[in-house]
């Protein structure tokens, strides 16, 4: 294989895999700036922040689908030149 023959397919994997994976960091970073205490009463996300965490993990979501997509079709192209 040579790697031009794949190279689209593995643009496009490492450019899904890098949004997953930033996508899912904002996921925990939004997370871990709420701090838990077992001492203290848990509380509602204000409107404004369960706006934030939804939208926060539906871009996980998309990007994952887009990860992968773009890793099969990364997947069967090393596969048809091996």
């Amino acid at each position: 294989m040579t790697e031009k023959q794949c190279q689209k397919e593995y643009d496009e994997w490492v450019k899904a895999m890098i949004e997953w994976v930033e996508a899912s960091d904002a996921c925990r970073e939004f997370v871990s700036t709420k701090p838990i205490s077992p001492h203290e009463d848990l509380q509602p996300l204000s409107p404004e922040d369960t706006e934030r965490f939804i939208h926060a993990y539906d871009r996980k979501d998309i990007a994952h689908k887009k990860f992968l997509e773009a890793n099969k079709a990364y997947f069967e192209c090393k596969q048809k030149y091996s």
